[in-house]
């Protein structure tokens, strides 16, 4: 089965050549590879006119820059294949992630999305933890359709349905960084399945200085807006706007209001915590998990226990 890789750029020159040909050596060779220049300003467009010269693999359109979801949106577009593979610029593939999903996916002919695990890395590829994965089998994606859940997977590692996304309009930007989660629950309340493979077959480049990371808050607000949003549809309701959404915030009773903040304090000390850990500043990584654990010890206690479960999977690498 042939697939198209999709990768959005703007301004990432520093993994972008390694991320590259992390793709182009993979064991499946029957791809596109799809590059989006999303307006970068800096030498990003040089590595990639370098690259679609030496591969004829590689197709590179030049976009202004946009959105994330809207560079995406151009890319499902303009894509030549049934079944569109994610990644991003300062990720890397392992060899076999095409050949294992694209087997994953015969194996499942009525998925519609799913994804794999990653393993995370520094800024020098040093190793630290593995990513989750909660939905796994078609009884978790129903279970989670049905109790109003989120379903969430780790974005770089998608493989996409093409035609399904398009029918539902794609990615919807307003609702950055979240607008993935929006996309694959959208999707999944359509009645399609949409479940993840249990395998690594990736490499997750964490940065203290995202832009997630520098407003987390602002995250959180947006992924809340998505869950509103998704139990409002289930519910035969009417979506609410942003503006919308924070004013009905506001209208909330103090103690829900300071609930919601502890919670996302905790998830945010959480997330530092993985931060401070995966660049080796284990000192930082104790007390940001301290606080959190003081917030929400629930939290705390089913991510460690599930992270502790998803390390067995390293070893699914090298197979």
């Amino acid at each position: 089965m042939s697939c198209t890789v999709l990768m959005s750029v703007y301004n990432s020159p520093h993994y972008l050549k390694e991320a590259i040909e992390s793709v182009l050596n993979q064991t499946s060779s029957t791809f596109e590879f799809l590059i989006i220049n999303n307006g970068s300003t800096d030498n990003s467009t040089d590595i990639l006119k370098e690259y679609s010269l030496r591969d004829e693999r590689i197709r590179v359109l030049n976009h202004e820059h946009a959105d994330l979801g809207d560079a995406l949106n151009f890319g499902l577009k303009s894509a030549k294949h049934e079944w569109v593979f994610r990644m991003d610029a300062d990720d890397l593939m392992y060899p076999t992630r095409l050949e294992k999903q694209l087997s994953f996916i015969a194996q499942h002919p009525e998925l519609k999305v799913t994804a794999c695990r990653g393993i995370y890395i520094d800024r020098q590829g040093n190793e630290a933890g593995v990513t989750g994965l909660d939905v796994l089998t078609p009884q978790d994606c129903k279970h989670y359709v049905e109790q109003c859940e989120a379903i969430g997977f780790l974005h770089p590692g998608v493989a996409l349905h093409r035609q399904t996304a398009l029918d539902l309009g794609g990615y919807r930007s307003q609702f950055y960084p979240a607008e993935d989660i929006d996309l694959w629950n959208r999707i999944a309340e359509q009645g399609h399945l949409v479940f993840g493979q249990d395998a690594v077959l990736m490499h997750y480049r964490l940065h203290a200085s995202s832009d997630i990371a520098r407003n987390y808050f602002g995250m959180r607000d947006k992924f809340d807006w998505v869950r509103d949003c998704m139990r409002r549809r289930r519910n035969s309701q009417k979506e609410l706007d942003w503006t919308e959404f924070q004013e009905f915030l506001k209208t909330q009773p103090l103690l829900k209001r300071l609930n919601r903040r502890r919670k996302s304090t905790a998830k945010f000390f959480f997330r530092q915590a993985g931060l401070n850990f995966v660049h080796s500043n284990q000192m930082q990584a104790g007390l940001k998990l301290c606080a959190a654990a003081a917030l929400q010890p629930d939290y705390v206690l089913q991510r460690l226990w599930g992270l502790a479960q998803s390390r067995r999977h390293k070893t699914m690498s090298s197979q």
